[in-house]
């Protein structure tokens, strides 16, 4: 409260004094996050009154305080302007970071994205990949709101495409996303990155800033040009992300849980990915998750609305964008587990066949869950096998959805 008085009230040094004196890591890296958007917006308020150059001064003392070294400052209080159409970037960025293009050599990852709907065995198959030597889980199966989340780059497009251009989300995208602190990407609860910028070294972050710059560019255009190809430049920011965020050059890319099956429509954000959605028993799943958590008091009505909820909006979903994807695969948990020649067939598919696997996976200790929420007294029996019923039908219509697209041309 002190901090943040003395912060409204122009009193830098005293906010500064109060951040330190913070007890916690939490306290203070969640403040000099909400320092680094209180910054972001004052100075833009600044640069709306016509006054670039106080704005500037204002951002860039802002985002020094708040932790990053003086030339990235110069730079993103730039990538800030030119959001709201104040400046350009590309000379101050040539300036700053002669050898910016360095990175843009390595090829381009391709992604495969793992989804499910709640323990329905997305782990499983997650550790079974990660196994492979040429696929990297860069997140470690966290869930990530950079692409889905709130302010999230498909959220964005969305409301471009749909509504046009907004400042604010698109302000609010950069500072949480693209230049938020590391520490949110590893709080308890949170689906936040942690802000792109916090992932990358040195080099790359100056390569994150010409993409983002180019990104910022191509918004510019399109909105002067209605037919100008918006989506292939959220989906080439997505790539070069990917690109720089993997230290070992692999050829795939896992983004397990990034792209929640509700969101499906996220897919759309990566160049020919190939997905994979888990599908589960539903009483099994549910009884892993009482297993895990014994004092959930998810009963089976919610539980049956709470799935029911996630796979239409997911079929929904990917009726809208199963062009987008290179390959879509509906498993099952249960074939999966069970039958090598499942697990053998999806690394053909994924091309990743014909080279020895180190995966944690262990088929005899995932079988285990299978089977495991029998008829029990006093529950609603009838009502868990209309449910399963429920999710088989609706994996046969996810998988018809695959085939009937398999000849039609993708529509962006």
């Amino acid at each position: 409260r002190i901090a943040r008085q003395a912060w409204k009230a122009g009193d830098l040094e005293q906010a500064l004094l109060a951040m330190r004196s913070l007890r916690g890591r939490a306290a203070k890296s969640q403040y000099r996050t909400w320092l680094g958007i209180a910054t972001v917006r004052n100075g833009l308020l600044i640069a709306e009154r016509g006054n670039v150059d106080g704005a500037r001064s204002v951002l860039i003392g802002g985002l020094i305080a708040s932790g990053m070294d003086q030339p990235f400052a110069l730079a993103v209080a730039e990538i800030y302007l030119n959001a709201v159409r104040k400046t350009p970037v590309d000379s101050v960025l040539e300036s700053l970071a002669p050898s910016i293009h360095a990175d843009g050599a390595r090829s381009e990852p391709h992604p495969i994205i793992l989804a499910g709907f709640g323990w329905s065995g997305s782990g499983a198959i997650a550790d079974f990949l990660r196994g492979h030597p040429d696929v990297v889980d860069v997140f470690s199966s966290r869930e990530m709101g950079l692409w889905t989340g709130k302010y999230g780059l498909d959220r964005l497009y969305n409301h471009f495409a749909s509504r046009g251009f907004n400042r604010r989300l698109l302000l609010e995208f950069l500072t949480r996303h693209c230049f938020g602190h590391r520490f949110l990407g590893h709080s308890k609860g949170t689906k936040s990155l942690g802000g792109m910028w916090a992932w990358l070294d040195e080099s790359r972050r100056w390569a994150l800033l010409d993409a983002l710059a180019q990104w910022l560019d191509a918004i510019r255009q399109w909105e002067k040009q209605a037919d100008y190809p918006l989506l292939e430049a959220f989906q080439s920011l997505s790539s070069t992300f990917l690109r720089l965020i993997d230290d070992n050059g692999a050829a795939h890319i896992l983004l397990s849980n990034c792209i929640p099956s509700d969101a499906i429509v996220g897919i759309r954000m990566f160049r020919e990915p190939a997905v994979i959605v888990s599908w589960r028993n539903p009483g099994d799943a549910y009884a892993s998750k009482k297993a895990a958590f014994p004092d959930n008091t998810l009963d089976f009505s919610g539980w049956r609305g709470q799935l029911t909820s996630r796979i239409d909006n997911y079929l929904g979903g990917k009726a809208e964008v199963t062009n987008f994807a290179k390959l879509w695969l509906d498993v099952s948990f249960e074939d999966f587990v069970q039958d090598e020649r499942e697990r053998q067939h999806l690394l053909e598919l994924l091309n990743l066949d014909g080279v020895s696997m180190d995966s944690t996976f262990d088929p005899s200790e995932s079988s285990r869950n299978i089977g495991i929420h029998g008829p029990q007294a006093g529950t609603n029996n009838a009502g868990w096998s209309d449910l399963a019923d429920f999710v088989d039908e609706s994996r046969r219509k996810a998988i018809a959805l695959s085939r009937r697209s398999a000849s039609s041309p993708q529509e962006t």
